[in-house]
């Protein structure tokens, strides 16, 4: 009888742990290598939208040009109430923003600021479904971490200038000769034909990071009992700006960029004082990014100097909306001089390539 033969065994397909480790390895250099790709992208398409959010607001100031023969007048309407002063608080005006919000199809939402004009203030700021609190996408930067506590947000503030003035100082009556020089001003609603310098080198609005409860203190803006010697307001140096490092902060505002429907310098208004992204360290040691200001009482900044500066959480820059309703992107290493210069809607000047 034949015994029956036996067949070598074949191998198993099996992973050793060599194998799988090598593999893994290889996954992870992967994963490694394809993820800054990704975020790229996304930051991109970030960027790209935040730059379309601008475009919307400088095309919605131009239609609202073209309808009232002038921009929008910084500190608009208000207080209102059958008490103004009582029901509405005599520091309540509405923001630029809130005037050209039917320029931009956000016309419903206007009309809900003129249904409640004559209800007690908390219609128009605090209640539920108040229009003050809505939560507008055309002002919020997808690049930006959205705010908590029931803040509505922006990232978009217009420009009042190179000058530090702000609040009731960032005036064309105001007794400083430089007041606000861009733009826009508290106190007037400026044309086309008050940029002389030209519509396409003066800034009419740039980005702005509010205020974030993740990170609350360096995100504020700070106070300090005076500023450091400066010569020429309008034109505030680097070497005057390095001089507010090591300053003592005496405490800050927290309603910065909180607020699109409030008229103030860090909720709808900035100045082209400070290069983008400018930041200080305290004397505690504190890196502040939020601006700062001297004087004033408020949560936001209303009071007669500030620095605003343009912020944002796109790598190296901050997208602008210059006065003819074009959109550009400006490194945070522009010539401070040139930044101002586009700022200034008239210092007769020209202005070098950007």
């Amino acid at each position: 009888m034949i015994g029956s033969l036996r067949w070598p065994r074949r191998r198993g397909s099996a992973f050793t742990l060599i194998e799988l480790l090598v593999v893994i390895a290889i996954i992870a250099v992967l994963i490694g290598l394809l993820l800054p790709a990704v975020q790229k992208v996304r930051e991109a398409a970030a960027r790209a939208k935040c730059q379309n959010n601008l475009k919307q607001l400088g095309l919605a100031m131009h239609n609202y040009h073209d309808a009232n023969q002038a921009f929008p007048i910084g500190r608009g309407a208000g207080p209102f109430g059958p008490n103004p002063g009582t029901d509405w608080a005599n520091w309540f005006f509405l923001s630029v923003s809130v005037q050209a919000l039917a320029y931009y199809e956000q016309g419903a939402v206007y009309q809900l600021f003129e249904q409640r004009k004559n209800l007690t203030q908390n219609a128009t700021w605090a209640d539920d479904g108040a229009p003050a609190k809505l939560r507008l996408s055309l002002f919020i930067c997808p690049s930006s971490p959205l705010l908590e506590n029931g803040y509505p947000g922006t990232n978009y503030l217009f420009s009042t200038g190179s000058a530090i003035y702000t609040g009731g100082c960032a005036s064309v009556f105001s007794p400083q000769t430089n007041g606000a020089n861009g733009v826009f001003a508290e106190d007037v609603a400026r044309r086309i034909t008050d940029i002389p310098d030209g519509t396409s080198n003066t800034i009419l609005a740039s980005e702005y990071i509010p205020r974030n409860e993740s990170d609350p203190t360096s995100t504020a803006f700070p106070v300090v009992a005076s500023f450091p010697g400066i010569n020429d307001r309008a034109f505030i140096t680097q070497a005057e700006l390095d001089k507010f490092n090591g300053i003592t902060v005496t405490r800050t505002v927290t309603n910065n960029g909180r607020w699109w429907a409030w008229h103030s310098h860090t909720d709808a208004l900035i100045n082209i004082s400070a290069p983008p992204n400018w930041r200080f360290r305290d004397s505690a040691g504190t890196l502040y990014t939020g601006g700062v200001g001297t004087g004033g009482a408020g949560m936001a900044w209303d009071s007669c100097l500030g620095i605003v500066p343009a912020q944002s959480k796109h790598s190296g820059g901050v997208n602008v909306c210059l006065a003819d309703g074009s959109v550009r992107f400006v490194r945070e290493s522009i010539d401070l001089l040139t930044w101002q210069r586009l700022g200034n809607a008239r210092d007769g000047a020209p202005t070098p390539d950007f």
